[in-house]
């Protein structure tokens, strides 16, 4: 793959910054066109596009094939957690919520669930994974997070597992993110996708609660960073989190230390759209320090990268700092050996089998 960004052109850089969702099972003339003319970095495959094993394959096979031609090969995400947090397709057996499993099993339980996962993400053709989940609770897009959280009160136990998980996606090749930084258990919304939660907790205090996860695993190295669309009205009233330069800059990356790869949540959902619109979003996750954006609408992109070019072209944008985040994006791509290999067929039964077995343990521990 291409090491340098020296090597790519301005069109080429925008697009690494990009990873993006498609409608259906199968590719379409707007994920072609924006892999294999705008070079974007990443496809965002969710559970609507699942339909079944065979399909989710044909169509991760079939992305890597539109990027054959290009000098740095695809992120393939998804956001698999376990329990409610399942988005594989339904042939493949669901994993029991990772809160019931760290409340009533060992530490080696634990670890091989999240490595089960990990491996089948793997098998699947992923190399990206938008876990682990770190809030203690909260909602998100108006849906109460609930079992999907490790905990939804004990910091440690939340830190020790989030290792866990992290580590396993490692040992199997899989970036992992945790998200959503920096956290929801203390904000109030309506039970609405269109309004932005909002806490009025001060950053010292959130230290004590979901920010502990996210600091431990910062200290342990971890490399991506997922920023939520959260107000934190202490610190920046009317700017969420994900938009937010004092919160990316100032907290994120100078009171933390953290030298990764940051990454908007999606910037296509409702309460983003409704507040701010597409373009004016990512003009100001770009300005507040995000490395990567979000957009799972394929069809709206095209003309957002085409604005930004324009945009860099006539300095309103820094062109040194988007070359920056850019080699950060293919040197974690390189680390990860990241390719657009075919991926061969899953043995369906025979990973229902290493399921079932752990469910067995989880039953007999419990």
């Amino acid at each position: 793959m291409q090491e340098s960004v020296g090597n790519l052109s301005l069109k080429e850089r925008i697009g690494q910054m990009f990873i993006v969702g498609l409608d259906g099972t199968e590719t379409d003339a707007d994920i072609t066109e924006l892999i294999q003319t705008y070079k974007i970095g990443g496809v965002y495959i969710r559970e609507r596009n699942m339909y079944t094993v065979e399909k989710l394959q044909n169509l991760i096979n079939e992305l890597k094939a539109a990027n054959a031609g290009n000098s740095v090969p695809l992120f393939v995400a998804t956001e698999q957690e376990t329990g409610r947090g399942n988005v594989l397709p339904d042939e493949i057996r669901a994993i029991p919520a990772m809160k019931y499993i760290v409340e009533n099993a060992d530490k080696s339980v634990v670890y091989d669930t999240a490595n089960l996962t990990a491996d089948l993400l793997r098998k699947l053709g992923f190399n990206m994974n938008f876990a682990p989940l770190m809030d203690m609770g909260g909602m998100v897009n108006g849906v109460p997070l609930g079992d999907r959280c490790i905990s939804e009160g004990n910091t440690t136990l939340i830190s020790g597992t989030a290792v866990q998980i992290v580590n396993a996606h490692k040992n199997n090749g899989i970036i992992p993110v945790p998200k959503y930084f920096p956290g929801h258990s203390t904000t109030k919304a309506e039970r609405s996708n269109l309004v932005i939660p909002y806490t009025n907790k001060s950053i010292a205090k959130l230290e004590h609660l979901d920010l502990a996860g996210f600091k431990y695993l910062i200290e342990e190295g971890i490399e991506t960073m997922l920023v939520g669309h959260i107000h934190l009205s202490k610190l920046n009233m009317f700017t969420p989190a994900s938009l937010s330069h004092k919160v990316i800059d100032k907290v994120l990356k100078h009171r933390y230390n953290f030298n990764g790869i940051t990454i908007a949540d999606d910037l296509a959902s409702m309460s983003i759209a409704v507040q701010y619109g597409l373009k004016p979003a990512v003009h100001k996750a770009i300005l507040a320090g995000n490395d990567i954006m979000i957009i799972s609408n394929a069809g709206k992109v095209k003309a957002i990268l085409e604005d930004l070019e324009k945009q860099i072209s006539k300095g309103n944008i820094d062109g040194k700092v988007i070359e920056n985040r850019v080699q950060k994006i293919l040197d974690l791509k390189l680390k990860y050996n990241i390719n657009d290999n075919e991926v061969p067929s899953i043995n369906i039964d025979l990973e229902n089998e290493k399921i079932e077995e752990l469910i067995k343990r989880i039953r007999q521990i419990g």
